[in-house]
């Protein structure tokens, strides 16, 4: 992986973010890398016939390690771009709405928690003026 990364940042980034990406951060043997799906050897461009990752050659690439792979199987990005809204509208959306679910609700509590203890303060307050104000 790392060797590939060297030359080909981008596509190293993109890896990266996937399952397999992180299942081999996690020194996982069984994730693919670079090599298993695009080849160690006689590397082609994907609109190369010869070539492991092109359209034609993805079912049995994958079917290698997924044994039920199949053309609707292959449709996956393996190197989506969260922030490509062209190219992964779905999960550019989706990141933008889970994102801005997990701020929203992160500053309602915050708020909510922030005004339950100035609510707190105030009582308190009352209660030590009633306390010291019955006995004058």
């Amino acid at each position: 992986m790392e060797r590939c990364a060297g030359c080909h940042e981008k596509a190293a980034h993109t890896y990266r973010g996937t399952y397999h990406g992180k299942a081999t951060r996690l020194e996982s043997s069984a994730a693919a890398t670079c090599a298993e799906c695009h080849g160690a050897h006689a590397i082609l461009p994907a609109a190369e016939p010869g070539s492991r990752v092109h359209a034609a050659n993805l079912v049995a690439t994958c079917g290698a390690c997924h044994e039920h792979a199949r053309p609707a199987f292959v449709e996956y990005d393996s190197h989506p771009e969260p922030m490509n809204r062209e190219r992964n509208p779905y999960i550019f959306y989706s990141f933008w709405f889970m994102n801005t679910l997990l701020v929203g609700t992160l500053t309602v509590f915050g708020l909510h928690t922030l005004l339950w203890w100035v609510r707190i303060m105030i009582d308190r307050r009352n209660s030590e003026a009633q306390r010291g104000g019955g006995g004058e």
